[in-house]
């Protein structure tokens, strides 16, 4: 990794750079409120929403445009762009306060209202930049959104607090579940150049069974990393999980169009619930991502550092482990406000010790790189749509093709190599009528045995987690979401999955974990999605949420789970309660 350090350094401190803002947390209640304006106002043009996380200040900019637009708003969508200025106005400043347009009337001056003279005006809208009258001891909170802000000319400084406390039951399981996550967060700038931001999250908690049963077998909690068995002191003789996360980053800009960070985080591309291509389910890892915006594309790639557990079935804290490394490329084109395309493909290889720079290229295939390096890696595909309509409904999919042997497609003999998966999803904001209520139903399927190599240490996953969909392959799931929030504080959510899913016995490969290398595969003709021991499984969450305070929430969550599997030994019910408290932190979905 010597030449990739020495590489990144080059490009930072030999160009010249313009100013931009840190990038909005992965799970914020901003991503759902973008969402559904683009579709109802076709706004955000700017904002490619197939590629996340978002930058804050295209989200502010975005929110005070629509606000200045001449579009006629309901009382609610003016509180929720007033919502997205709050959350991200540390690069705004008090003269930005009031926002002016103009508007033309027509002034008939006959009787018949046939001749008229247009007469313009000047409106003031709504204020956009918010501050505390009385702020906490004069010092914090000063505006919503932050404990602590600091604001000079060439430093901008925000720090938050973390916090999740949450206590529930479950039917199936002695003693109470738990989580107890205590954290910090900042972002800002310096110089107007230089975008930063870091956040540092500890954790104790107990699970309901399905999580726990998963978490031990990929030896780390979704999402997270290493993990510790935890005896609580608190609940007498419960025991939970004791882990620790950090995400951090900074950032430059070599000109107005193209941008560049470094750090540790997570990606999604796509536009649905789940990804086939990148989504943040795994840990976080190593990155350096360059963003390149030109008229109407985004083109972004990501190098990252991944970690290889393959031969580690248990690791000590004090263990080297094993590295390998992703390359991945999107461009995204909004062909209109309602349109938009995107083309993905990546790569993940196995070095001993450093970075293929040959996949450095941004503006190359990978399969092209394989031939000049003579590389067997594992490289894919893929293609992602999205079309707007009515300003009702988002369309959009997505196609991931791993492998595929033109003969076998045709023959339709359920070979192995026929490796790839599908999305296909529908958005429908303000449902029937009713404002505020918004539905999504979304179907996702992926062939046995996609995502995987013959070398185990270069398949899809991190951590020992997948890079893309959190089932893997050899499943097929529907996807049914509806949330409703019938005043700015209130908040319900409603999410259905059924799922199909062949997972392995024993020694067998079903292709269904894609952990495992693909030589060791149980059948070369008439694989089926569902293969293997087949489970059936059924997962309805419920969530409701009250805002006390900006990003201050009460909640409530409701968990019904059934696994019916070929394997009675496998059969799985949760039935699971829990509420708490939660502050400047995303709710965990672990939807599996």
């Amino acid at each position: 990794m010597k030449g990739l350090y020495t590489f990144i350094s080059f490009l930072f401190f030999c160009n010249s750079v313009f100013a931009q803002g840190s990038i909005l947390p992965m799970g914020s209640p901003d991503y759902q409120i973008v969402e559904r304006l683009k579709i109802k106002y076709e706004s955000f043009s700017e904002i490619h929403t197939t590629l996340k996380p978002y930058n804050r200040i295209d989200v502010c900019n975005g929110a005070i445009a629509l606000l200045n637009s001449d579009n006629e708003f309901t009382e609610r969508d003016k509180q929720d762009l007033q919502y997205l200025i709050d959350n991200n106005q540390l690069w705004l400043t008090a003269d930005q306060n009031i926002g002016q347009k103009q508007t033309e009337k027509k002034i008939f001056i006959d009787s018949t209202h046939t001749f008229y003279k247009l007469e313009t005006t000047n409106e003031f809208v709504k204020p956009t930049y918010t501050t505390n009258e009385k702020p906490l001891f004069g010092v914090f909170y000063k505006t919503p959104a932050n404990l602590l802000e600091v604001k000079e000319k060439y430093f901008r400084l925000a720090i938050n607090p973390l916090l999740n406390l949450q206590i529930g039951k479950s039917k199936e399981e002695d003693g109470l579940m738990f989580a107890n996550q205590r954290g910090i967060e900042l972002y800002g700038d310096v110089d107007n150049k230089v975008y930063f931001y870091s956040n540092l999250v500890e954790s104790q908690q107990r699970f309901p069974n399905f999580i726990s049963k998963y978490a031990q077998f990929i030896n780390a909690v979704p999402g997270n990393g290493n993990l510790r068995y935890y005896q609580s002191s608190v609940f007498g003789k419960v025991s939970g999980f004791d882990y620790m996360n950090a995400q951090g980053y900074i950032g430059f800009n070599v000109s107005k169009h193209v941008g560049i960070q470094l750090g540790h985080g997570r990606n999604f591309l796509g536009d649905g619930y789940r990804s086939l291509l990148l989504s943040d389910f795994s840990h976080n890892y190593f990155y350096l991502k360059l963003n390149t915006k030109v008229w109407k594309f985004h083109y972004q790639n990501i190098f990252a550092e991944l970690t290889d557990l393959s031969s580690h079935s248990i690791f000590p804290g004090d263990q080297l482990l094993g590295k390998k490394y992703g390359a991945f490329h999107m461009l995204s084109y909004n062909i209109n406000k309602k349109l938009n395309i995107g083309l993905f493909e990546s790569v993940i290889f196995n070095r001993s010790k450093q970075f293929e720079f040959q996949y450095l290229n941004p503006l190359i295939f990978y399969r092209t790189v394989e031939l000049f390096v003579g590389s067997p890696d594992n490289a894919m595909i893929g293609f992602n749509s999205r079309y707007d309509l009515n300003s009702k409904f988002s369309f959009y999919g997505q196609f991931l093709l791993d492998e595929f042997i033109f003969k076998n497609i045709k023959s339709q003999n359920g070979s192995w190599t026929n490796k790839y998966g599908a999305q296909i999803g529908v958005k429908y904001v303000n449902a029937f009528g009713i404002n505020q209520l918004d539905m999504q139903l979304e179907y996702n399927f992926v062939r046995p045995f996609t995502y995987m190599h013959f070398d185990s240490s270069s398949n899809y996953v991190h951590y020992n987690q997948p890079l893309a969909h959190p089932l893997g392959a050899n499943f097929k799931e529907m996807i049914g979401i509806i949330q409703y929030r019938p005043s700015k504080n209130w908040n319900f959510e409603l999410r259905c999955f059924n799922i199909v899913k062949g997972f392995d016995d024993g020694s067998s490969n079903w292709g269904g974990n894609i952990i495992k290398d693909y030589n060791s595969r149980s059948l070369e003709l008439g694989n089926e999605i569902g293969q293997g021991v087949k489970s059936k499984i059924f997962l309805l969450n419920f969530d409701v949420s009250y805002r006390l305070y900006h990003q201050f929430y009460i909640d409530f969550n409701t968990k019904y789970r059934i696994e019916k599997s070929d394997n009675p030994a496998n059969n799985l019910n949760t039935t699971f309660f829990s509420g708490g408290i939660r502050l400047n932190i995303a709710k965990q979905k672990i939807d599996i």
